[in-house]
């Protein structure tokens, strides 16, 4: 994905600061699974009060145990649409460059 690309749909670098770091350690000591930058995105959204998008597992659980609201892909790329931020058919070029099983299994690819 290219900058001008993700700079349409709104997304922004959030640094962190000392004390991020320090939480991201914590994290990550205490949830073997999901690597730091996966930890990384699930301390900003806990900051934020935004949505986790993600399809792994083990940072699920790790959200559901910050209190932390997330869903999939799908999701995220349906509401895109939803708020004209992307079309239909840049929402299915997306999805087949993201996550083309998955969008299979939900139906929103023609086969």
């Amino acid at each position: 994905m290219d900058a001008v690309f993700m700079g349409k749909l709104g997304l922004v670098v959030y640094p962190l600061d000392a004390n991020d770091v320090r939480v991201v350690r914590e994290y990550s000591a205490k949830y073997s699974g999901p690597s730091v930058q996966d930890l990384s995105a699930l301390l900003l959204a806990k900051k934020m009060g935004a949505i986790l998008i993600t399809r792994d597992g083990l940072l699920q659980d790790a959200a559901n145990n910050e209190g932390v609201k997330w869903d999939h892909s799908m999701w995220a790329i349906e509401q895109m649409v939803i708020e004209k931020v992307l079309t239909p058919q840049e929402a299915v070029d997306a999805v087949k460059t993201i996550v083309p099983k998955e969008a299979e299994v939900q139906g929103w690819l023609e086969t």
